[in-house]
């Protein structure tokens, strides 16, 4: 990643990268918003990444690779 990037723009990207590993858990991308949604208690709507501030990517991708860890353990 280029260090010319901001840290929004990095928080953001990581999150994408952390969207991907749950995907590839076998979950679709349509149940995966739904999932951030929930958990961060926001609508559908209001759920697009590209929208979040710093915090709430941070957030979100630490808790979506969390999952993906965890649902790869299970399987």
């Amino acid at each position: 990643m280029p260090a010319c990037k901001s840290p929004l723009a990095r928080a953001r990207h990581r999150a994408h990268r952390a969207l991907d590993k749950m995907i590839c858990t076998g979950m679709a991308a349509g149940e995966v918003y739904k999932w951030i949604a929930r958990r961060l208690r926001i609508s559908g709507a209001e759920c697009h990444i590209s929208q979040f501030d710093k915090k709430r990517a941070d957030l979100i991708s630490q808790a979506m690779f969390t999952e993906a860890k965890r649902r790869r353990k299970t399987k």
